[in-house]
């Protein structure tokens, strides 16, 4: 990130190292309780929303690397900080996915059309840049949600990863991004990506 502005910090940004493998079809809805899966054995390959079942609970979801690629919360209820739902994960084979709590897996539905370069909001979930938001640079602002000292928001490029903790008003500017990347939204944060003029 290269401007930041009222409540984004330095020091709350870290590099962490990440990679992407090839995806797989969806498969059918299952519900799974406290435990660790791995995807290829015990969760088909393929994208999912993941929704709480669980007043409260955890969901991590560790990459090929056994690297963690996904760290928040879920809740059935509107609880601070949790999402109740996480949305469009791409799990790959060999991933491995911690529950703390029950979850079920839902296929989510592939969108075939191109994104525009426009103005978009993002809730917790993976989205991938160049199929789920146009490639460009975005000033990115927090709209709604409390970081509460968990990284809400993780880009992974190429050559590691970007994490910032967002506050409601918080704002990032001139932030590039290319085909491929994937933006990890995390917790109760709702992002509006603007096309940087």
């Amino acid at each position: 990130f290269t401007s930041l502005q009222k409540g984004i910090r330095p020091s709350h940004f870290d590099n962490e190292s990440s990679s992407n493998s090839s995806s797989s079809q969806n498969n059918q809805t299952l519900t799974l309780d406290d435990g660790t899966y791995i995807v290829g054995e015990d969760i088909a390959a393929g994208k999912y929303n993941i929704i709480a079942k669980d007043s409260v609970g955890a969901l991590t979801i560790y990459d090929t690397n056994n690297r963690a690629y996904v760290n928040t919360m879920l809740s059935s209820n509107d609880l601070l900080s949790c999402a109740t739902t996480f949305q469009h994960i791409n799990l790959k084979t060999g991933m491995k996915v911690d529950l703390d709590g029950a979850a079920e897996f839902v296929p989510a539905n592939m969108d075939s059309t191109s994104p525009q370069f426009e103005e978009i909001t993002l809730t917790a979930g993976e989205y991938i840049v160049g199929t789920d938001i146009a490639a460009g640079t975005y000033h990115i602002t927090a709209i709604d949600g409390n970081a509460m000292g968990i990284q809400n928001l993780v880009i992974h490029y190429e050559d590691g990863a970007k994490a910032a903790e967002l506050d409601e008003g918080d704002m990032v500017k001139d932030v590039v991004l290319t085909d491929q990347i994937a933006i990890i939204v995390q917790g109760d944060l709702e992002v509006e990506f603007t096309p940087a003029q």
